[in-house]
């Protein structure tokens, strides 16, 4: 049994990582009283609904890519703080105006930081744990090219900036399987989101006849959204290897490999 876990997460894992590029998860154990790890995560958002304003009737996000090291100290047995740093990109954004003219924004990669803390709260039945996890994120993207209604444009400029606040609520229990030789912690749950997109730097650009501003400050369409992940933890390696999806408010994974200290 304990063989049959191992390989399963494994290539789920690895499927993860070759189809959203190099993997590297979310992780919502406790780490221990003044214990620490590093984790290297990469996050792939395929979709996440966002609410247009002003004339812009349609707004959509291509897939977002986000890579970033993160660093988890627990201050307690059941209570963990950490810190990401790293990079993003926006992927495509795609807007549509009430004049059914069409703008498609592509970004560089650019600087991400994030703050959180999660945690065990309680124990509601038979080793099922209730844990919470609560989240700031931020990154910004400059401007590299802009397709207006089909058309190349020359003089692209301008600075995207997203912020996320999440909070999740979730059940999880730890299993060791074999002489504790592995540790498999499944969660599912719920979570709270709220991002908002804007231009940093109005985005400016030229085409052949005429000269294009476009900004835009627009939050997430759905705010409610479900989390299944596992953890899978190497205690004799102190290596742990993640998995999450998100869904409904987003359909987003994450996969991660961490080392314990």
């Amino acid at each position: 049994m304990r063989i049959l876990i191992l390989n399963c997460f494994i290539i789920l894992f690895s499927l993860a990582n070759s189809v959203f590029a190099a993997g590297i998860g979310n992780s919502i154990s406790p780490v221990g009283r003044h214990k620490a790890t590093f984790s290297m995560e990469d996050n792939i958002v395929l979709d996440k609904p966002i609410r247009p304003t002003g004339d812009i009737t349609n707004f959509d996000f291509d897939t977002i890519n986000q890579t970033y090291g993160k660093i988890t100290f627990g201050m307690s047995n059941k209570v963990n703080l950490y810190a990401k740093l790293g990079a993003s990109d926006v992927g495509t954004v795609k807007t549509r105006f009430t004049d059914h003219s069409t703008t498609e924004v592509q970004a560089n990669y650019g600087f991400l930081w994030g703050v959180g803390a999660n945690g065990l709260l309680l124990e509601i039945y038979d080793g099922i744990m209730l844990g919470t996890d609560v989240q700031y994120n931020s990154w910004q993207a400059t401007v590299d090219n802009v397709v207006e209604s089909g058309k190349d444009t020359i003089k692209e400029r301008g600075r995207i900036r997203n912020n996320e606040f999440q909070a999740a609520l979730f059940a999880t229990r730890k299993f060791s399987l074999g002489n504790k030789d592995v540790e498999f912690s499944p969660y599912i749950g719920g979570r709270f989101s709220y991002f908002n997109t804007r231009t940093l730097k109005t985005i400016t650009y030229d085409t052949s006849s005429a000269h294009y501003q476009l900004s835009w400050n627009h939050n997430n369409k759905k705010h409610f959204g479900a989390i299944l992940g596992a953890d899978l933890f190497l205690p004799r390696y102190c290596f742990q290897l993640s998995l999450e999806g998100r869904f409904f408010d987003e359909t987003a994974i994450t996969t991660g490999l961490s080392y314990k200290y």
